[in-house]
């Protein structure tokens, strides 16, 4: 689906998309529909809540360990029970750099408001949270999410993630799409996938190889 060359790593092979304990999850509110999608082109689990955003609806989510993502400062001032919390924001590795100063990733823990109790810590080592997106378009959007998290573009599995609902996708018989497809792309291609959740068939084309190439360019 995403041809091999050595910048963004394909899905494994055989289907299964495996994804590799310590990958990070993610909840967006719908100020943020286009940047999910991309997160979830670049194979990262990503539920979109849709909606008028709402902290109660992220909260239950990041009590699962997501990471909530939102453009909306009253959002995640209600998060974190501090507006102090979200001044000053800056990337992860400025932080690393400026210890006692604040950043973006907003950890939720002692300023986690009374009825938002009980997040466990990720298995990236980091408490649950939320991150304040400060970009306007969608690659920087994108950047600013992976600075946060940690993560490299050679750690992601692009195209393992169906786009509309998230769920992985499989290896799926080509004789087993036929009418389901249309003729000429039957014909042409030779693999093809199927998400898990709500059927919707993949195959390579030009439309993945734009998003390939998009994915190369944001994240470098």
């Amino acid at each position: 689906m995403c041809p091999e060359d050595g910048k963004i790593r394909p899905d494994p092979s055989d289907g299964r998309n495996k994804v590799p304990l310590g990958f990070p999850s993610f909840v967006a509110d719908i100020t943020l529909g286009k940047l999910a999608k991309w997160l979830r082109l670049a194979g990262l689990d990503t539920v979109l809540e849709p909606g008028i955003p709402d902290a109660l609806k992220l909260a239950a989510h990041i009590r699962q360990g997501r990471i909530g993502l939102t453009r909306s400062f009253k959002v995640a001032e209600r998060l974190v029970g501090s507006s102090r919390l979200l001044k000053n924001v800056m990337s992860a590795g400025q932080a690393r750099q400026n210890p006692n100063k604040k950043r973006s990733l907003l950890v939720i823990n002692e300023h986690f408001e009374q009825d938002f109790i009980a997040v466990r810590p990720s298995v990236l080592q980091q408490p649950a949270g939320v991150i304040l997106v400060r970009h306007d378009q969608v690659a920087g959007q994108l950047r600013q999410v992976m600075e946060e998290v940690g993560l490299g573009p050679d750690q992601l599995l692009p195209f393992s993630r169906c786009c509309l609902c998230n769920a992985l996708l499989g290896k799926v018989d080509r004789d087993l799409v036929k009418g389901l497809v249309p003729d000429y792309v039957w014909q042409t291609a030779e693999n093809f996938k199927q998400c898990r959740g709500c059927r919707h068939i993949y195959w390579p084309g030009s439309h993945l190889e734009k998003a390939r190439r998009r994915l190369e360019d944001w994240l470098g």
